[in-house]
């Protein structure tokens, strides 16, 4: 999976935000307790200066983080998590372009109905809905 290209302070607003929808997209990993979570977890949120963000499961572990037991980071927790995570990627490098749902559904690999009725399904908006969400916070 490609790295999202977001920076330290949006990614901190996901965090702040506890915004499901980046979750698996990166990590937030705390100097102080050595842990890593998902973007959503709803856990006391660490100060600014003893975060450090990850894009890959094994980088975070490998630099001696464990997981958190409250939100679980290392287990997917629906079968399409991979696909959201794809489009969200997408849309996120994309979002300047000029997009139809079916150049998101070409890119990801899958019909263009069965993406819109996944993302919907998953993240309670449609994709072009999230775009707008995107281009609203850029």
């Amino acid at each position: 999976m490609a790295n999202i290209n977001l920076s330290f302070e949006e990614m901190w607003e996901k965090i702040i935000a506890c915004d499901r929808k980046y979750d698996g997209l990166f990590f937030t990993a705390v100097k102080t307790t050595r842990i890593y979570c998902r973007p959503s977890c709803r856990s006391k949120k660490p100060k600014k200066i003893n975060v450090e963000f990850y894009f890959d499961l094994d980088k975070v572990e490998k630099a001696g983080f464990r997981a958190c037991k409250r939100c679980q980071p290392h287990t997917d927790l629906s079968p399409y998590i991979r696909l959201v995570q794809n489009v969200v990627t997408f849309l996120v490098n994309h979002y300047k372009e000029k997009l139809v749902l079916q150049d998101i559904a070409d890119h990801i690999g899958i019909s263009s109905f069965y993406l819109d009725r996944i993302f919907k399904q998953e993240t309670a908006e449609t994709p072009r809905t999230y775009l707008e969400k995107i281009r609203v916070d850029k």
